[in-house]
């Protein structure tokens, strides 16, 4: 059966059923570990979330780190830890991963990292993306299942909601809120288009005369992309709840 690891809405302390709560609420330092006022005495279960964000200097010293990474698993009964290194630590932070991985995996304490780390985390679970611009989203999931096995992977169920030009030059597009796609949707006209290689809904549309392609998910195109994943053998999965309670299993 398959798992949600999921971020919940402020002031929510009990998570729905059928998710598991990931708490976003602590940060790498020189110094080790550290925590926001968000973690609380009524803070417990689920996974931790460990991110690089602000992160300058030098990388902390890696058993110092483990054992406050292991009193907050003993303390707040998690089960689980997920790496977030997208800034300063994303090039460097190999050897601390490589330490990290074969320690907890001692205590059978599951580690969640990025794809581009599983080849130091042996023993940890591997996270790739949900959203694809070019290509197969069938393609790419069999492939990540062939290189790093289906029960491994996680899969971050991240809304596609994006602008691109036409050239697609700027490969990463602009980023839109949810709110600015709804509107460019009523000034379209609702002549909206489904990709089902890529499993997302796309419209074209001219800004300032310039042609561009607007991408996004939607319920439906989740979906489809949990139930493509799910047919590969992938069980775990994570995002925002806020995002996704729409194609929760009830």
């Amino acid at each position: 059966m398959e798992r949600y690891i999921l971020v919940l809405p402020k002031g929510q302390s009990s998570p729905p059923k059928n998710v598991i709560p990931l708490v976003m609420s602590y940060r790498i330092s020189p110094g080790g570990l550290q925590f926001s006022d968000s973690v609380t005495a009524n803070t417990r279960g689920g996974y931790m979330c460990i991110s690089d964000k602000n992160f300058s200097g030098a990388l902390p010293e890696i058993n110092d780190l483990y054992s406050q990474i292991i009193s907050q698993c003993n303390k707040r009964q998690f089960a689980g830890v997920l790496l977030d290194f997208e800034n300063s630590l994303r090039l460097k932070a190999g050897p601390l991963v490589q330490a990290l991985s074969e320690k907890l995996s001692c205590r059978r304490i599951d580690l969640i990292v990025d794809s581009q780390y599983a080849h130091v985390a042996k023993s940890g679970k591997v996270l790739i993306g949900s959203e694809l611009t070019a290509g197969s989203f069938s393609a790419y999931i069999d492939a990540s299942c062939k290189r790093f096995g289906a029960k491994r992977l996680v899969l971050e169920l991240s809304p596609m909601r994006r602008q691109f030009s036409a050239s697609f030059k700027d490969e990463r597009g602009k980023e839109l809120t949810e709110e600015a796609i709804t509107e460019l949707v009523k000034s379209n006209r609702g002549k909206i288009y489904y990709s089902k290689d890529l499993c997302v809904n796309h419209f074209h549309m001219n800004n300032k005369t310039i042609p561009h392609y607007v991408l996004f998910d939607n319920n439906a195109s989740l979906k489809d992309k949990i139930n493509l994943a799910k047919q590969a053998g992938i069980e775990t999965f994570t995002g925002f709840y806020e995002d996704i309670k729409g194609v929760l299993p009830l």
